[in-house]
């Protein structure tokens, strides 16, 4: 276009090619810049575009305000000034339109008079609705204000030439004054306030709670930290600051000054809370589940669509900024090589195009950043959502759901898919983005080479299929790879939960086999998704190289000559492919693994829940409780009630036919990303537990619940709780509910909050309830009183102690109705007469109570009695109304002699601790009767510290769980170097060798490009010198060598991409393995005490999360690392070879950015370890409330636990947005230093100018240096990124080195095969202690036991009993003394050998989910016939027999479909199976019936007629049947003797606890 055409804006006057035209004619010369073709073609219309767009965002953002004015009334300068201007701007584009003669005219008319009327419409509605001025509105006038900046600088040029007429200069004169002043108002005018909040605030906002003293410890801390930030941080920031992310910089400073803490971090804005997210994304959903039953099917998607797709594309529209302005370095490239070779002796036009360079870079930095800003927030919005749904659904569950849905299973949801989703919505615009980006770069490469690209573009076209079908492959090994990695998260939570009773039996080894072998198949897996990885790397990482081989190769035998105008040029735009070709595995892949994550979670969503309409209600139930009826005489009505829990399908049943779908085209997009039906198998059965159930209970009426083991008991009260599915039937519950499970749960908390359960302290109530639960000796035990914590399900207490607290939280809620199940069985009979009497007969009395029990001696003191048999209440009324109707079943239930001892039965302390594997505390004084201590006495817990340093300080205030560790500082040189061994030393250099040998065969490659097109530049000037001039013909270039030259180093780049790929994945997958086989050995032999103090959660992150990151994430994040690593020192060489003079910027530049990453890693570590150490809690809290959700939902205190979760995930939050933060704010910073470099290397190469032969090298100069800004800011990114994975190796290998056990085999000191043959039991002055710090639990206890004697031990809680235990098997080392088996020092053999010649039945019964089979027979060691024999020696082989399945029977997790006394009897048959000379009963019949008990220890006397029998007992009748009863206190043998010889002796202390029942209470407290 030349100078007289350029000023008129008619379209039909463009020629071709000047669309995307940077340079024009102008007297006959070439100008740099867009033309008004250029500007009014493509500009204008995107003008337009980007306020429709953000304006629209901007109204829709704001319209669901209501409006608080009736008037315009512009209360502020700013307000009005930019009224003014958009109104003047309306006029003057109304003005042109009128007055304009030409369509040119009116075109530029109708633009001025929509953009400013779109503006002025959004500021009225601003002021209408009270609102400051919007973030949207202003990034439109910095847009429009670029895009008059364009129009006045061209007008300007052609006005120093006279081509332009006075009337245009004006024209847009005017219209670039108005769009720099509005733009200049909207920037000093404060941004819209933006209200920092929390899940606090939102707290306050839900309940409406006006007094802050009622707000719970975590809430106030949390509001007072937002007090602490407030007017800081990004609500409060300015829009310039938001751009720059200079607000963060207060952070980072800090940082760098000292270590940062959680305290530090920036509160949430209310829209990232998890409260809030969680509340958007559950409306949205509730529309999603709405469709269930109808030919839509519930699409999660759609929700998340719903909820944040307007911020999503709000994000989508910067990355279009991005997309658009990172073709402008191609195009500027172009033109400035063209002036190079021209020989143009105008260095000005040359700087201009040096500095549109830096200027195309930094509006690509900026808009970079706000896509990722915004997009990472999105994710971690996404993610708050998920979880608030995950936690919440986990409460609605009904039984079929949470056979379903193991626990493990719910974590890895939580864990590893929502987090997906969270990585995922940052990238997901690339999907568009990067058809987009390679849509123009073919066009623009088809301007510069004509039709030799589509040479280039066929290759990409038959690569397609080849793609589809490695991305759908990829897609079936992932969604393998996470069914395989939920089962090892189950069967590891399980291992965990039941560890004591695997280092009992001496297990370790088996269980480390097992898990191996589904670790195996994950890793067969891994493999393959790794090996395809690498095929798709060679394809797409290949492809721009191949592609720019065939098209040079074409456009050279076509017979053009490639200068290096085209040829870097060309270069440039397939660098940019390089990108989206690059990044398109990982983005398939990202969908991949979010569509996996969005089915599994979907399903979870939509899981069986319990009935919503369960009781027979009046009104609509609320969300989480069932509606009941608050007006009845009656408290519980039970009418022809059919009740059944879920049990597993049989394995190869049918799936239902509606899961059968019918098959629907889909389309080549879906094709690839469709996952498939995950074959979840069939779904759980539910099998009729209770029915004919007829049952009505008066208010204020205490009903006691008895019968046989298995018999339904329980079941009654989970039918009552409606955790049951109601197969028929009507129920009716009236009031408030408190419960006790039989399997009391504890919350990891202090005692006091675990009797408090959130509701409101009140001291006298308080102080009633502990005393008539007989918790007053127990406070002055504990080390901390009533503020002592409770370790993960009250690992620190007696399981006496246990029953006692959730009997006390039952009974401090003041409900209407309490629901008890077997409380009494944990205690002593003086101990229960006690709970019964004072506190379910005295203190409840006017209550509605249900007991169920074995101890029939309180049958007659009961209201009613009901008889549970053969899963229906076969007889309900009063005890005589009982015995007469049902003599035969009390009978059963009660022999005439337990009647008898049950009226004046003598017994032992309510003594166990929560089996031998929970010992309980270590000292014991006699307690006097006071008041509980509320702060704390000098008593001694079992509980354990793996910290040395707060052991003390433990021990002072009764913290029982540790404080996860944080490493300070930059990730040892020690942990990068194990991960390198992990990999193999040899790979690891490999490995950086072949990214080193990669780098140098593409900078060979583009190097001979550069020689090439540089010699047809020189050629091309020659040439033209001889023919004006004459002389010597130049000779032709060698076409054909460089050719070769050229796709020679092609094609071994290419190579070496694979090569080095295929080493990545060979040694992150092997550093993996290494990794987890060496974590998963390492934790089961941990001591007990790692388990005691170590939440369950925080184990399972570093198998699930941390694991997770070393098997996937390093692999990848190691790739991009050493590739920008060698990049940037690819393009340094390059710059510094072809400009020498730029080394006079490289090192103050370099100074700068080592400070400025030095600066920012030091925060960013810490802001990344607070973000790892952040998750763990989240999921210990998730498995707390999962394991106890049939209590929580009986007490209705679902909303408390969903707070403290949310709590817990917006402290995550924090961290999560702070590291994104931090992050962009450093990209910002590094690529505006690499955008200096672009601009100084292309004025260098300006000012160089001169010789067309260097063309060449400045092009490949130059071209290298438009990707240093991004390969900058990737490499501190990504090496930033790979140290904060590092951190997931650092915490792996912390559990691979921590302490364990002693040598679990001693090869120089192995007993016989058939030791011990006797049994005989030597303990010689054993003291021992738990930890260093402690009292000792056993003080020089001195005594011997006789081949097969059976020893009955008793005594009060802490007295030392459990803890003979825990010395017998070495759980925890003795520091003096001996114990001795058969004349065998047992610390002087291996562990394996010493626990697997002893057995164990604990009181609190483990088994594992599976079948009966391998419950009692973990590794198939017996035969079918010994498996009968033993259930039949323990009562269950009738219970056993009755199922279709036999030994096949499937147990659930945790044995959740058995009861807790068969659960028992299960874990006898297991001892009895092992037929060991030594066995340790720690109260192994507590849970049975008497009758039950009665011939399980006629079958003990039989079957261990030979065997030591060491038995911690409750029952007089148990004790009394040992050969001798040793009775311990304050940790040693106060006495031992015959039974009947210590209660015949008035002095003994045997005689006191048996002979009165007050002396009983001054010894027991």
């Amino acid at each position: 276009m030349d100078g007289t055409a350029a000023t008129g804006m008619n379209m039909s006057w463009c020629r071709e090619g000047d669309l995307f035209s940077l340079m024009v004619r102008v007297e006959g010369q070439q100008r740099f810049g867009p033309s008004f073709c250029m500007m009014d073609g493509l500009f204008a219309p995107l003008v337009l575009v980007a306020l429709a767009i953000l304006g629209g965002h901007r109204v829709n953002e704001i319209s669901r305000r209501e409006s608080t004015k009736t008037y315009l009334n512009f209360d502020s300068f700013f307000d009005a000034a930019q009224f003014g201007l958009a109104v003047m701007g309306i006029l003057f584009g109304a003005s042109t339109l009128v007055m304009g003669s030409s369509r040119a005219e009116w075109m530029d008319g109708m633009v001025l008079a929509a953009k400013f009327g779109g503006t002025l419409g959004v500021l009225m509605i601003e002021n209408k609705k009270d609102v400051l001025r919007g973030k949207n509105i202003k990034c439109f006038w910095i847009i429009d204000f670029l895009y008059t900046l364009m129009r006045i600088r061209f007008v300007l040029m052609l006005k120093a030439f006279g081509n332009v007429l006075d009337s245009e200069l004006q024209h847009e004169g005017i219209s670039f004054i108005i769009s720099v002043t509005i733009m200049m108002t909207g920037m000093l005018q404060k941004p819209m306030a933006i209200n920092t909040g929390s899940t606090a605030f939102s707290q306050l906002k839900e309940t409406e709670m006006e007094d802050l003293s009622k707000l719970d410890a975590g809430t106030k801390k949390e509001l007072d930290h937002i007090k602490q930030f407030q007017g800081r941080g990004e609500g409060a920031a300015s829009w310039w600051s938001q751009m720059l992310f200079n607000w963060i910089t207060e952070l980072l400073v800090a940082g760098k000054q000292r270590q940062l803490d959680a305290v530090d971090l920036f509160p949430l804005l209310e829209k990232d809370t998890c409260f809030d997210s969680g509340v958007e994304l559950s409306k949205y959903w509730n529309v999603q589940k709405a469709k269930l039953g109808t030919s839509e099917e519930p699409s999660l998607f759609k929700a998340i669509r719903g909820c944040w797709g307007r911020d999503f594309m709000i994000a989508g529209v910067w990355k279009l900024i991005n997309d658009l302005v990172v073709f402008l370095g191609p195009l500027f490239l172009r033109a400035l090589i063209q002036f190079v070779e021209s020989g143009n002796d105008k260095p000005l036009e040359g700087a201009m195009l040096a500095v549109g360079i830096f200027g195309a870079k930094m509006v690509e930095t900026i808009a970079l950043g706000q896509y990722f800003q915004r997009g990472y927030r999105v994710g971690g919005q996404v993610r708050s959502g998920l979880v608030h749904l995950v936690y919440r659904k986990s409460f609605m569950l009904s039984s079929r759901g949470r056979q379903r849905y193991k626990l493990g299973e719910m974590v890895s949801l939580m864990s590893v898919d929502a987090q997906r989703l969270c990585g995922v919505a940052p990238y997901l615009h690339q999907f568009w983005s990067a058809p987009v980006q390679l849509f123009i770069s073919v066009y623009l490469l088809y301007n510069t080479v004509g039709p030799s690209v589509f040479a280039g573009m066929l290759l990409m076209v038959l690569l397609i299929p080849v793609n589809t079908y490695i991305a759908r492959k990829q897609t079936e090994i992932q969604r393998n790879i996470m069914k395989i990695k939920d089962e090892r998260s189950n069967t590891m939570d399980e291992v965990l939960q039941g560890i004591r009773i695997i280092k009992y039996f001496a297990w370790e080894p088996s269980f480390v086999t097992k898990i191996g072998e589904i670790r195996q198949r994950e890793v067969d897996l891994l493999w393959k998704n790794g090996l395809w990885g690498v095929a798709s790397m060679f394809l797409w990482g290949g492809s721009p190289m191949l592609v720019a081989l065939i098209t040079f190769l074409t456009y050279s035998l076509t017979g053009n000559e490639l200068k290096a105008s085209v040829a870097f040029t060309a270069l440039a735009l397939f660098n940019v492919m390089r990108f989206p070709l690059n990044t398109l595995p990982m983005i398939i892949n990202f969908i991949v693994e979010g569509r996996t994550a969005l089915n599994r979670l979907c399903k979870y969503l939509l899981a069986d829940e319990v009935d919503q309409k369960y009781y027979r209600n009046v009104g609509t139930p609320s969300q989480h409780e069932m509606a009941r009826v608050s007006v009845s005489d009656k408290a519980i009505i039970i009418r022809d009630g059919r009740f059944s829990w879920a049990r597993d399908a049989k394995e190869g049943a049918d799936k239902p036919a509606p899961e059968k779908k019918a098959a629907k085209k889909k389309s080549m997009i879906s094709r690839i990303f469709d996952k498939g039906e995950d074959d979840d198998g069939p779904p759980a059965e539910y099998v009729t537990i209770l029915r004919d159930i007829n049952l009505e209970v008066k208010p204020g009426e205490l009903l006691t619940v008895c019968g046989p083991v298995g018999s339904g008991k329980s079941s009654l009260l989970g039918a009552i709780l409606g955790d049951m599915k109601k197969e028929d039937g009507e129920v009716e519950l009236h009031g408030r509910v408190s419960y006790v499970a039989q399997q009391t749960w504890i919350t990891n908390a202090t005692l006091k909050d675990n009797i408090l359960f959130g509701a409101p302290f009140n001291q006298e109530r308080y102080d009633e309830v502990i005393e008539v639960c007989a918790l007053l000796p127990d406070f002055e035990m504990l080390p901390g009183g009533d503020q002592t914590e409770i370790g993960e399900k009250g690992i620190n207490l007696s399981g006496g102690q246990k029953a006692r607290v959730a009997l006390a939280r039952a009974v401090y809620q003041d409900a209407d109705v309490y629901l008890l199940d077997d409380p009494l069985s944990a205690v002593d009979v003086h101990v229960s007469k006690i709970l019964f009497e004072q506190c379910i007969c005295g203190y409840l009395r006017g209550k509605t109570r249900v007991l169920v029990t074995h101890q029939v001696q309180y049958l007659p003191g009961s209201d009613r009695v009901a008889v549970v048999d053969q899963s229906r209440v076969v007889a309900c009324g009063t005890y005589d109304e009982v015995v007469e109707t049902q003599p035969h079943l009390i009978q059963a239930a009660a022999p005439k002699k337990a009647q008898k001892e049950a009226a004046d039965e003598d017994k032992t302390d309510e003594g166990s601790s929560a089996g031998a594997a929970s010992p309980a505390a270590a000292a014991a004084a006699k307690p006097a009767k006071k008041k509980p201590t509320l702060g704390g006495k000098r008593a001694v817990s079992r509980t354990t510290n793996s910290q040395d340093g707060d052991a003390k300080e433990a021990k002072k205030d009764g913290k029982t769980t540790t404080t996860e560790t944080r490493s300070k500082g930059s990730v040892a040189v020690q942990v990068w170097k194990r991960y390198a061994e992990c990999m193999g030393m040899a790979i690891a250099f490999y490995l950086v060798g072949s990214y080193v040998f990669s780098q140098c065969a593409q900078l060979a490659s583009d190097w001979s490009l550069g020689l090439w097109s540089g010699d047809v530049s020189a050629y091309e000037a020659n040439m033209e010198e001889f023919r004006a001039n004459g002389g010597e013909e130049p000779a032709r270039v060698d076409t054909a060598l460089y050719l070769s030259a050229y796709g020679g180093l092609t094609i071994l780049a290419i190579f070496t991409v694979t090569v080095r790929g295929f080493l990545c994945v060979l040694g992150s997958i092997r550093a993996a393995v290494v990794l987890h086989d060496t974590m998963l050995a390492n934790v089961l032999r941990a001591p007990t005490k790692f388990f005691d103090t170590t939440p369950t959660g925080r184990v399972l992150n570093r198998f699930s999360t941390d694991q997770y990151t070393a098997d996937n994430e390093l692999r990848q994040t190691i790739q991009m690392m050493l590739m920008c690593l060698m990049r940037v020192a690819c393009v340094g060489i390059v710059i510094l070879w072809v400009t020498p003079a730029f080394v006079v910027c490289v090192i103050p530049m370099g100074f700068v950015y080592w400070k400025v990453q030095k600066f920012y890693r030091q925060s960013s570590r810490e802001i990344k370890r607070l973000e790892s150490v952040a998750k763990s809690p989240i999921f210990a809290e998730f498995s707390q409330t999962v394991t106890g959700v049939s209590t929580i939902r009986a007490f209705g205190k679902q909303d408390n636990f969903s707070q403290t979760c949310f709590r817990l995930n917006d402290g995550f939050s924090r961290a999560y947005y702070a590291n994104n933060s931090a992050n962009r704010w450093l990209a910002i910073r590094l690529e505006f230093i690499g955008n200096v470099a672009v601009g100084a290397s292309a004025l260098f190469a300006v000012v160089n100018a001169g010789d067309p032969s260097t063309a060449g090298l400045v092009g490949l100069s130059i071209s290298y240096a438009l990707e240093v800004t991004g390969v900058l800011n990737w490499l501190i990114r990504t090496f930033t990124q790979l140290e904060s994975y590092m951190v997931a190796v650092e915490r792996i290998d912390e559990y691979s080195r921590m302490e364990t056990e002693a040598p679990t085999v001693i090869e120089d000191s192995r007993p016989g095969a058939s030791w011990p043959q006797q049994g005989t039991l030597i303990f010689d002055d054993v003291w021992m202690r738990y930890r260093e710090e402690l009292d000792p639990a056993l003080r020089g206890v001195s005594f011997t036991t006789k081949p097969g004697e059976k020893i009955g031990i008793v005594g009060r809680t802490g007295a030392g009993k459990s803890s003979l235990a825990v010395c017998l098997f070495r759980m925890t080392e003795i520091y003096k003394g001996e114990v001795r088996l058969d004349g065998v020092n047992a610390k002087t053999i291996g562990l394996h050998d010493l626990r697997s010649r002893m057995s164990i039945i604990p009181q609190d019964p483990v088994l594992f989910s599976g079948t009966v089979r391998k419950n009692l027979d973990p590794f198939d060691e017996r035969s079918d016939f010994e498996l009968w024999e033993s259930l039949e020696k323990v009562h269950l082989k009738e219970f056993v027999k009755g199922q279709a399945e036999g030994l096949d029977y499937p147990i659930q997790e945790g044995g959740q479909n058995l009861s807790v006394g068969q659960r028992q009897l299960m874990s006898m048959g297991r001892a009895l199976l092992r037929k060991a000379k030594v066995i340790v009963m720690d109260e192994a019949t507590a849970s049975v019936d008497m009758q039950t008990d009665e011939a399980i220890q006629e079958t003990m006397r039989t079957e261990f007629k030979n065997t030591t029998v060491l038995t911690i007992a409750h029952r007089l009748a148990t004790v009394m049947a040992c050969d001798r009863v040793m009775v311990m206190g304050e940790g040693r043998v106060l006495e031992i003797g015959p039974p009947k010889e210590l209660m015949e002796d008035e002095k003994s202390v045997f005689h006191v606890m048996t002979s009165d029942s007050h002396a009983v209470d001054e010894f027991l407290g």
